[in-house]
């Protein structure tokens, strides 16, 4: 164990290192962007017709400017595989994020690298979606049926993403359909009352493209569990915890002039859910629906040496609470522009406006206005053919708010660069914020509006390669480390609960994955796993009598790891998968836990084809162990079970 004294004096030189790094590039940039902002923006009105040559980013990204940061991109044979799947099961199968969910279907939020839901930004085509009242998204209502494009980032990205990206971001988008027409139906019937339909079709050219799909899931959940909080350890048949969800989504693109492209997106879901009651409880019939409504649209130009596009969104918000309902509006308008100043230098500035209106009957106002704004600007330098930096500056703005420039500063060094085997190292520097919700600031009784920004500093160093000679192998290891402060949290104050700015934490891990792709008899196999060592301990106590000081944080598990196997022999398809939750504590100071558990799941999916059409048969069991978990102290979760699936799907060039 470090003496305390050492561990505050390395925060305060990392913090002193960042400061020093923002102070001696601020004004530099600034000037940077005032003198070239304005011939930046004539030469837009004259682009040439040639697409942009960026400078090369060795790995996909959310944005090619995060250099130096872990992304993780989800293979779509696994999306493909699973039985239209929500993002919270694909995260808590495929990768070592922690997930934390209240029951089968029902809420489901995310721990980015020992951080709280509200510290994970989610993208939906490069718009935050997470509600602006709770600062966080439920997971089990993003259904991947209607994004096909899963993206990760870990750690911090407020200079890229906004308020809230201290701990991670998730980016859900879709591909452009391939050219001709395409249709897809597809039905999924399984345990507990459950049915799965998906419809979608597509028609794309050379000119424009659209893709409409539609999705029903609904289940009874009446599935069997041993309740552990009564005498005997009774075996119990889940009741009120069953669900219904429909969504529609519409994907559009034009080709405009010779350079130009317009895209519209939109998506809409309604759910209604009967909430899970405890194990401990008596039946308590309580019931949550939910409406959003997601409409983008984005006009954007390629050029040889200029891209800019400029980007609207509208989103739609309900969230009804055994019949109260809140009610949340929001406008986005954001313009971007990148300049590829010279052949090893591209920059990116970029300014947005967010209005949100709320209607809710807890609030102090029951309506109740926020405009937020942000202006950034973005380097991505090439000065060797091995190297890559890339440096990120924001500044937000809040009429509450004080908040605090935030930079980041990353970069990519390739050790080892030969076509069968690459070998690279990364670093980043970043600082992150977030600002308290709606609900932290409004909510009665017991909402705050003297509570100030969270912010945090960070610091992680990777190594990471990828092999093509005899065997197709990747491998990475990330070692980061995190200091947030003013953590808010809820405390009770009386008869209500109100939050406070109370806690500095501590937060230090590994991540490391791998995968291996081999040949096998006709076919081939591919292995890939993940595991993360997480702490994220408080260091703040709340008076002298507090035993949660120097303690992990409640629902943090130390240890996470994910194995898969996914088999390919002609027609057939297998997936294996293995997940390990390890011990999580309930309590602030440590005193009771839940245990670790192993899931085990697998995916057999057989194809063949009739003339235009291919078929593809599947069946899926879930829990083959028949574990007895819990992602919430006494919520239970379902044993083993069944989903069968049948797609259908046509393709005419």
């Amino acid at each position: 164990m470090q003496p305390r004294s050492f561990m505050l004096s390395g925060r305060k030189a990392m913090i002193m290192a960042l400061k020093n790094i923002t102070s001696c590039v601020l004004r530099f940039l600034w000037q940077y962007i005032l003198l070239f902002l304005g011939p930046i923006c004539a030469l837009a009105q004259e682009l040439p017709t040639v697409k942009l040559e960026t400078v090369e980013v060795v790995e996909q990204r959310l944005s090619p400017f995060a250099i130096g940061a872990k992304t993780t991109t989800l293979d779509s044979t696994l999306l493909s595989l699973e039985a239209l799947p929500n993002l919270a099961d694909i995260i808590n199968y495929y990768t070592p994020i922690a997930v934390k969910s209240y029951g089968n279907g029902m809420l489901s939020t995310i721990s980015f690298r020992g951080t709280g839901p509200s510290h994970t930004a989610v993208l939906w085509h490069g718009v935050n979606i997470s509600y602006p009242m709770l600062g966080q998204s439920d997971l089990s209502m993003l259904s991947l049926a209607l994004s096909n494009e899963v993206s990760i980032q870990h750690g911090t990205g407020s200079a890229l993403y906004g308020s809230g990206a201290l701990g991670g971001t998730v980016s859900l988008s879709n591909a452009n359909p391939i050219i001709g027409t395409n249709l897809l139906l597809t039905q999924w019937a399984g345990s507990f009352g459950t049915y799965k339909n998906h419809i979608q079709a597509s028609y794309a050219n050379a000119k424009y493209f659209i893709k409409i799909a539609t999705l029903w899931d609904q289940s009874n959940n009446n599935f069997e569990f041993n309740n552990i909080t009564r005498p005997g350890v009774p075996t119990e048949v889940q009741e009120g915890a069953d669900y219904n969800i429909f969504g529609a989504s519409v994907e559009s693109g034009f080709l405009i002039g010779k350079n130009g492209e317009l895209s519209i997106s939109g998506q809409y879901f309604n759910a209604d859910r009967n909430l899970q009651p405890s194990m401990n409880a008596n039946y308590l019939q309580d019931n949550q629906t939910d409406e959003n409504i997601r409409i983008r649209a984005r006009y954007q130009t390629n050029g040889t040496t200029i891209n800019w596009n400029i980007n609207y969104a509208y989103l739609h918000d309900v969230i009804g609470f055994n019949g109260a309902k809140t009610f949340a509006d929001q406008q986005v308008i954001r313009a971007e522009l990148e300049k590829k100043l010279y052949s090893w230098l591209n920059i990116n500035v970029a300014a947005d406006y967010n209005f949100i209106k709320i209607e809710s009957p807890f609030y102090t106002e029951e309506n109740t206005k926020e405009s937020r704004s942000n202006v950034w600007a973005s380097l991505l330098l090439n000065p060797t053919e091995r190297l890559f930096i890339s440096l990120n500056l924001r500044q937000s703005f809040n009429p509450q708010y004080k908040i605090p420039f935030t930079p980041t500063l990353g970069s990519e060094f390739i050790l080892i660069k030969k076509s069968e085997h690459q070998l690279r190292i990364n670093t980043l520097l970043a600082k992150g914020y977030r600002v308290p919700t709606l609900n932290e600031r409004y909510w009665q009784p017991g909402g705050d509006l003297n509570l100030i920004p969270e912010d945090s500093y960070s610091a992680e160093l990777g190594f990471s390669g990828k092999s093509a000679n005899h065997l197709v192998y990747s491998y990475e290891l990330t070692g980061y480390r995190m200091w947030v402060e003013n953590w808010i949290l809820w405390r009770p104050q009386g008869s209500f609960w109100s939050p406070e700015n109370v806690k500095h934490v501590d937060v230090y891990g590994i991540e490391a994955s791998g995968s291996l792709e081999h040949g096998l008899f006709s076919g081939k196999i591919k292995w890939s796993g993940n595991y993360a060592f997480t702490k994220s301990i408080n260091r703040t106590g709340l008076d002298q009598f507090d035993r949660s000081v120097d303690k992990q944080l409640a629902y943090v598990p130390i240890h996470r790891a994910t194995v898969t196997s996914t088999s390919e022999w002609n027609s057939w398809s297998l997936l294996v998968n293995v997940s390990y939750t390890g011990q999580r504590f309930v309590t602030a100071d440590n005193e009771e836990s839940l245990p670790n558990y192993i899931l085990l799941n697998l995916r057999l999916s057989k194809s063949f084809r009739a003339s235009k059409f291919l078929f593809n048969t599947h069946a899926n069991i879930n829990n083959l162990l028949n574990t007895q978990y819990h992602s919430v102290e006494n919520k239970a979760m379902p044993g083993i079970n069944l989903l069968f699936g049948l797609t259908i799907s046509y393709y005419k060039p």
